[in-house]
């Protein structure tokens, strides 16, 4: 029979490396599409920064309009990912650590 803790240490890796991947990927790509918003500004001064005053009001939308929109929601959805990565690589360390000192603790029966 299978110590409990082995499949504990097995659900602690895997956490570990989704988590690890999920972070990675989320980081990268909130970079990329950073610098894509920076290119968007830097093209079109008058790209919509915020709507707080007239002028952002009544400015016609364009392409570029659409593609920083677009660039901010998923940057903004990747830090998302890029944060729920690291709560799995916690939870995979938490489970991890926790199956390895039930094993080094408790004797086999």
């Amino acid at each position: 029979m299978q110590r409990r803790s082995s499949r504990v240490l097995a659900l602690g890796v895997a956490f570990f490396l989704l988590g690890a991947g999920n972070w990675w990927m989320g980081l990268s790509k909130v970079s990329q599409y950073g610098d894509d918003i920076a290119a968007v500004r830097a093209l079109n001064p008058a790209v919509r920064v915020t709507a707080t005053d007239t002028a952002s009001l009544l400015h016609d939308s364009d392409e570029s309009d659409a593609v920083y929109e677009n660039a901010l929601g998923k940057r903004e959805q990747y830090r998302v990912v890029a944060s729920g990565g690291k709560l799995f690589v916690l939870l995979g360390l938490l489970l991890s650590s926790a199956a390895l000192l039930r094993r080094w603790l408790v004797p086999v029966r």
